[in-house]
Order: C-alpha cells, then structure tokens, then sequence
C-alpha cells in the first residue's frame, strides 16, 4: 500500500470517528416557536409603549412648499422610565425585561418639496451602538400636503411609515447574566447576554392645525394621529441548557394626540417642541384586569431651511 493511499485512508478514518463522536453529542434543546399575543398582553404593551416613543410623526401641519425646497433637521423623543413592577412584563407579566435601555431616541430628517405643495420626508437613525442597543436598519417616509390655508390657520395631512431593526440584551441583559443562573439575582437562569433583534414596523395618518402668532415666529398646533403597528421581538438567548429563539409578535391600531409649537428665531431657522399622548391598556398578574397604562411622549427637533 502506498503512502498516499494511507494518507487518504486515513483522512477518511478520522472523518468518520468525528462524524461517529457528533453523533452521540446530546444536541442543546431549543425553544423555536412563534406566539401572536394579544395586544393587552404584557409583552405586546411593552413593543407597543416602545414603538410609540419612535413615531414618525409630524411637527405641525404641512405647509406649503416649493419645488425642489430642502430641509435638514436632527431630532430626539424622550424615552420615559419604566419602573421595576411595570418592566416584569416577559412570560405574560412574570419576568423581568430590561427595558430602560435608552432614555432618548435620536433620528435624523429630510425633507423636499414636491409638485402640487407635496412634501416628501426621510428619517434615518444612524447605527451607532449604546448601552448594548443598536439601530441595525432604519426606514422612516412619510408623504404630506396643505389642507386649509386661511390666514393665520394652517391645516394639513400626513402619512408615514416606519420600519427599524433593532438588537439589545433585553431579556438577558449584561448585569443579570453576571450572577449565577437560578440565584435571586438570575433567576430565570440567562447564561450571557442575550442578542434579541426587535422590529419596529407602523403606518398611519396624520391631521393637524396650528395657528400663527408674533408675525409668524410662534405657530401653536395640535395633531392626530391613528397608527396601525406590528412590532415583534424575536429572542436570541441562552438561558439554563436551553437555547430560546422564540418569536413574539403582536398587532394593534393606537390613537396619538400631540400638542405643539413651531418657533422661527431666524429667518431659516426652526425650533420645534411636541408632547404627545398614545392611551395604551394592559392585563397584568395576579388578576388580569384589563387597565390603562398609557405612553406619554416629548419630543425636540431643530431644522434649517436651505431652498
């Protein structure tokens, strides 16, 4: 027998004793299924609260515009706190989720004037990773147009839409995988941090009417908003021997109203302040009763007109 004949025989031995040894491997048990919750859930209230934080929505209604006319603006909604009985919201209220990742949402916008005072309007949140959050892929477009110009008043409509992908530890986060897995400070057991990926998807339509003061510097507005969301969370951790990839999603329509103002300090400049309001309802251990447990929102933005 030849030595490249005992090479190659060889190589086929080891092969099979390798394929032999992965055979008799007990495989880690996986958890891999999907559940749609209903919208009162625990879960589905804390995607839908955290999804309304990054609305797409408008800063007053829709002027009119000229063709090819640009506006540049950078933004952030203020994330509030969750507290600790309001964040044990995993298993159907009984696990604690580390929710108070960010405590605001930033995005950047533009938007370009259109024919017939349409106004065409792109936000994008930039990747950028903190506290163990990142905006892995961002989409917002929004579309809108003057109503009613009659003076001092200004009405107009707006639809949007919105996409994100975003990963973090939430169900495992950093802190509670550094303790021994089933201790008081563990207790369900998380390994290391986990890697969810949660999506944010929603679209809706926007009214609004705002009124002019001090020679145009100060415009007033109030808006609503009715938005049709589908966010889901898909789980990526490992917790005890048990690897869990479940799939949580939900859908609901929410209703937001925002009170606002437009500030002009310089002849292209613009200051623009917005709080908002999205009722929410919720059943929580031990007795379900449905309540309400609702997002209040505030929101900042600074935009410059150079067309």
């Amino acid at each position: 027998m030849t030595p490249a004949i005992l090479k190659s025989g060889g190589k086929v031995i080891i092969g099979g004793l390798l394929l032999f040894l992965a055979g008799t491997v007990p495989a880690q048990p996986v958890v891999d299924q999907g559940e749609h919750l209903a919208s009162d859930r625990p879960e589905a209230w804390a995607m839908a609260y955290l999804s309304g934080t990054t609305l797409f929505s408008g800063f007053g209604p829709a002027a009119s515009t000229e063709f090819g006319a640009i506006h540049l603006g950078a933004g952030a909604a203020h994330i509030p706190h969750i507290s600790t009985e309001r964040r044990r919201v995993g298993f159907n209220g009984t696990k604690l989720e580390d929710l108070n990742k960010l405590p605001i949402f930033g995005r950047l916008r533009l938007a370009v004037g259109l024919p017939a005072d349409f106004t065409l309007e792109l936000g994008w949140t930039p990747p950028v990773e903190i506290n163990g959050v990142k905006a892995r892929r961002s989409l917002d477009l929004a579309l809108e147009r003057p109503l009613l110009e009659s003076g001092r008043w200004q009405a107009g409509a707006r639809a949007f839409y919105q996409y994100a992908r975003i990963s973090g530890d939430f169900t495992c986060s950093r802190e509670t995988a550094a303790n021994p897995p089933g201790s008081p400070g563990n207790p369900f057991g998380c390994r290391a941090p986990s890697d969810d990926r949660s999506v944010i998807e929603q679209y809706g339509l926007e009214m609004a009417v705002s009124h002019r003061l001090m020679n145009d510097r100060l415009e007033p507005y109030l808006a609503y908003a009715a938005t049709r969301m589908n966010p889901r969370t898909h789980v990526r951790a490992r917790v005890f021997e048990v690897l869990d990839r479940s799939l949580l999603t939900t859908d609901l329509t929410t209703h937001t109203i925002t009170l606002g103002t437009i500030l002009r300090p310089a002849r292209r400049w613009e200051v623009l302040a917005a709080l908002s309001w999205t009722p929410l309802h919720v059943r929580r251990p031990p007795h379900r009763a449905r309540q309400s447990d609702d997002l209040y929102s505030a929101r900042l933005m600074l935009r410059r007109r150079f067309r």
